[in-house]
C-alpha cells in the first residue's frame, strides 16, 4: 500500500526567496506540503490561490479583557 509523502516547512515567511522555487515545482500527485507562515507582503499570490488555507489566531489577553470589561460597567 502506498501512502502519500508529507513535508512540513515551518515559518515560511522567514525565507520568502524560497517561495518562488516551491511555486515552480511539479511534485508527485501523492506529495503533500504543509507550510506555516505569518502574513508577508512577498508571499506569492499564485501559491496562496492554489493552496488550501487554514488560519488560526491565538485569542490574546486583550481580547479576553475586552470580553469581560462590559461585565464591570453594570
Amino acid at each position: 500500500m502506498n501512502y502519500p509523502l508529507y513535508c512540513h516547512i515551518p515559518s515560511m515567511h522567514l525565507c520568502a526567496a524560497m517561495l518562488q522555487e516551491i511555486n515552480s515545482l511539479k511534485p508527485h500527485q501523492d506529495f503533500r506540503l504543509w507550510m506555516t507562515a505569518e502574513v508577508h507582503p512577498n508571499f506569492p499570490t499564485i501559491l496562496l490561490q492554489s493552496s488550501l488555507k487554514i488560519t488560526y489566531e491565538v485569542w490574546s489577553l486583550i481580547d479576553q479583557l475586552m470580553a469581560i470589561i462590559p461585565l464591570f460597567r453594570k
